[in-house]
Parts: C-alpha cells; structure tokens; sequence
C-alpha cells in the first residue's frame, strides 16, 4: 500500500525502493520484480528515459515467465500487476511489449486455451459492457450507443465493480438495461460474470485499472472484445476483437492489433454535447493580461513527451505574446517536473507555459471558451477534450499519425470536410 501510495503520488523512487524491499522479503521476487519495473515516471527527461524503462519492463517479464510459481488473480490484483498506464504516452508501437505482457501474466495465473464456450442459441443476444473505472466517462461514451441498442435481438448489461454500481445506477437510470455490480474480491467477480452466460463482453477499457485488465486474461463470454476506451491494442489473446473505425485507423494498421481489427464506419459513440458558453460570461480565469493568442491544452500530463517541447517552443517563438495554458494534473509534483524540463528544453519561452487548476462543469465550459486554438498533443491526441473543444467551437490542431490514438480530431474533420487544421509534419503543425 505504501508503494502504491508513492506511485500515484509519483514518487517513484521511494515506490521503487518499497517493491525491491518486497523482493527481498518474498518468496515470490519475480512478481515484485516486474511491479517495480511498473512503477514508471509520468513525465519522463527524454526519450532514453522512455527506452531504458520500457527496456527493464521487458527484462522483468521474462523473469516472471520463467519463475514457474503459479499465483491466484487475488495475489496480482493486489500487487497491482497491469501494463502501466503510461507506456501508451511513449510513441511507440507497443503490441509486442503489451502481448509479452499478456503472456508473462497468463502464466503466472496458469491459464491455458483461450477458447470460448460453444454457442447457445436464446433468441437474444446477451451482451454485457465492462466498465473498470471512470463511470462518467463510461457512461457519456458508451451511454448513447447501449441506449439505441434494439432490445428485441439484443439484451444489453452494464457491468461494473461492487463500488461503482451505484454510480451507474444513477448514469443510466430510465434505461432498461441490466445492471450488475460485481464482488471486491476477484474470484467471485469471475465467478459473477461467468454466471452471466454472456454471447459478447465489450470491454470499454483494458488497463486502467489491475482487476479490469486481469479479467480480461479470462474467457468469460463466447466473444470479447476490446474498444476505444484505451485507444492501443490489449496484447491479450482471449480479447477476440477491436472494435474501431475506418475514420480512426491508418491504412496498414491491423499489425498495431493482437485482435482482429474490425472498422465500423462511424465514430462509436453518441456524445452528448458539452454546454457551451460565451466568450463575455466566461470570466478572466486565464487573465488575459497580453494581446497573444491563448494556446489552450488541457490533457493529462503525461501527454506532454519531450517531442512536443519542440512544438510548444516554436510556437511561443512566432507569437511573441502568446501563451501555451495547461491544466494542472492531480499531483503536484507533475507540474514541477514538467516545468523543470522546459527550464531545460525551451528555456527562452518556458516562462510563458501557464498552469491553471483543474475544471469541471461550468468552469471547464468557460476554460474552453476563454480559448483561441486547441492543441492536440502529438503523441497521445485528446478524445472527450476534442468533442467538447468542437462542440463550443474551438479549432483543435493536430498532426494525426500511424497510430489510434493521435487520430481522433483528424477522423472529426474528415467527417466535417475540413483539412486545414490536420497538419501533416511539426513544421505545418506550428
């Protein structure tokens, strides 16, 4: 817990230290090995900071493949053993990283074929939707689609943890769909979906949190399949399919894909709109005490990698009163980290990266409308913050590449018959 506490805190040495101290300690130091290895920074000096931690990850897991101990889903689910969230913020391909993964926790788990059950023929299609954390946005993503789902071929069934089934009770109250919340404990939450007899389990993320990820190493429906929640592939052979969209995928990108890539021709949400403000009542939050454009990027921090300092510099460089405005993360320390890198990366303009809380709600509204561009971070795009970006009526700038997740503005403008925004090198992008 301690380690853990240090890790979301991201302090990661100190985490570090804890899980070598576990190793030590354990009969069991392959598993506390690899969690070490896990504990990776969020916002990283340089791209061979990014190699050398994705070098190590590597190693550990051979480690844990070849340890022979066969552990429980409990035991890893409170170690907390998953991909880091992280890895995806990298610009690399990750699937084999992400299927040596797999491989290393199916066995630790001594799970074998990854076959489904034979099918069964009722009528109605029962389809369960997974939800690992982050109901809200769960609920505003997926929400629309299971509501127009036609219930005479198709019985939808919300499935969330034991915590956040009240939550979805309320996000999906007035909508006949089934609702279940499943156990803390790990092995009854299998036993509980199980019981579902499900023909389809559509997980919306796999990897956010340990349990979502190491239910997902069970055949727990006939087919399974992975979706834009997390918007890489999951490296885990019993997720049978990844439901995407010609608008999102590079031509030649099935080999990003463990699953079988399927692309549906539409965006795969009904996203409701974000209430939009004026520019008069939103306030002077951002202080506009210059002329300059107001560069608005409000993503998590971990999306600001060191080929995007380039692109903020050369953009305060040719505005000479511009600011870049960010929002500040969760941890405090990111915004430190962050800043000490720029002092470093672009150290004539680092003063004119601004930092403002967090927004929810009306003030998140009036953030956006305060905005005079959208920047689209280079490595890991936004999704919900392009919706809303768009729906108030913001430009978003963005410069999409081989990969998902940094095409999702480009896929908006391409339905809107817009290019202009869609950069094609750093060069255009400034």
């Amino acid at each position: 817990a301690l380690a853990q506490m240090d890790e979301q805190a991201d302090l990661i040495e100190s985490a570090r230290a804890t899980y070598r101290n576990l190793a030590d300690r354990s009969k069991d130091s392959a598993l506390w090995n690899l969690r070490q290895a896990c504990a990776i920074p969020t916002v990283l000096r340089d791209e061979d900071e990014i190699d050398a931690c994705r070098s190590v990850i590597r190693d550990r897991l051979a480690d844990g493949r070849e340890s022979g101990i066969r552990r429980s889903i409990r035991d890893l689910v409170d170690a907390g053993i998953m991909p880091p969230f992280n890895l995806g913020f990298h610009h690399r391909d990750d699937r084999i990283l992400r299927e040596d993964f797999a491989s290393t926790t199916r066995a630790m788990l001594g799970l074998g074929s990854a076959e489904g059950p034979a099918k069964c023929d009722r009528g109605r299609l029962r389809i369960g939707f997974y939800c690992a954390a982050n109901e809200g946005t769960f609920a505003r993503s997926l929400g629309g689609l299971i509501r127009l789902l036609d219930q005479t071929v198709i019985e939808p069934i919300v499935i969330g943890s034991a915590n956040s089934a009240s939550s979805l009770r309320m996000l999906f109250r007035g909508t006949p769909v089934g609702l279940v919340g499943t156990s803390i404990d790990p092995e009854r939450a299998l036993a509980q979906i199980r019981s579902l007899d499900l023909d389809l389990l559509v997980y919306f993320e796999v990897g956010t949190t340990p349990i979502g990820y190491l239910l997902a190493q069970h055949r727990l429906a006939r087919v399974q399949i992975a979706t834009w929640g997390i918007q890489i592939t999951t490296g885990i052979p019993a997720i049978d399919y990844y439901l995407s969209s010609d608008l999102l995928e590079a031509e030649n990108s099935a080999h990003q894909y463990s699953e079988r890539l399927v692309r549906g021709k539409s965006l795969l949400t009904v996203y409701p709109p974000i209430r939009r403000v004026s520019t008069d009542a939103s306030g002077s939050s951002l202080g506009r005490a210059s002329e300059g454009s107001i560069y608005l990027c409000p993503q998590q921090l971990g999306k600001f990698t060191p080929r995007f300092d380039r692109i903020l510099g050369e953009i305060l460089r040719r505005d000479v009163r511009g600011q870049v405005v960010i929002t500040e993360g969760n941890v405090p320390d990111l915004t430190a980290k962050l800043q000490q890198r720029w002092r470093k990366s672009i150290p004539d303009v680092a003063d004119r990266v601004r930092f403002v809380p967090q927004a929810k709600g009306s003030e998140y509204a009036s953030l956006l409308a305060q905005a005079d561009v959208m920047l689209d971070p280079i490595d890991f795009g936004g999704v919900n913050t392009t919706y809303d970006a768009l729906a108030c009526g913001k430009v978003v700038v963005t410069l999409p590449s081989e990969c998902q997740r940094t095409r999702y503005a480009a896929a908006c403008y391409q339905l809107m018959g817009i290019n202009e925004p869609i950069a094609r090198s750093e060069e255009e992008y400034v």
